[in-house]
């Protein structure tokens, strides 16, 4: 049976803009995340408040699609929010260019 290799690696994300995210105070947020091809598939990470988020914590759920879940948002989770990917085998991390800025009503 013929073996397919396939070399670990991690394309660009596409550039996206930035996007105003408006909630009210209590409900949740969702910031999207729209990870670039990767093989093998990339990790989601989440920059929130300058700090590097790389798994669900408080009130920050990082969901099986990449996507990030605030919630129970309130005036302390208003910020820009940038996503990565991961590459596990080439341990290569990409940051998007895009960016999320989230507005706490």
């Amino acid at each position: 049976v013929p073996a397919t290799v396939t070399l670990a690696n991690l394309k660009d994300f596409k550039y996206d803009g930035q996007h105003v995210i408006e909630v009210d105070e209590g409900n949740t947020a969702v910031i999207a995340c729209d990870l670039p091809e990767s093989h093998p598939k990339a990790q989601v990470r989440y920059s929130v408040k300058q700090e590097w988020l790389e798994a669900s914590r408080d009130n920050y759920l990082i969901m099986p699609s990449g996507n990030l879940q605030i919630v129970n948002a309130s005036q302390d989770d208003e910020g820009t929010y940038k996503c990565a990917a991961y590459n596990p085998v080439t341990q290569e991390v990409k940051t998007s260019v895009s960016s999320e800025r989230l507005r706490v009503r």
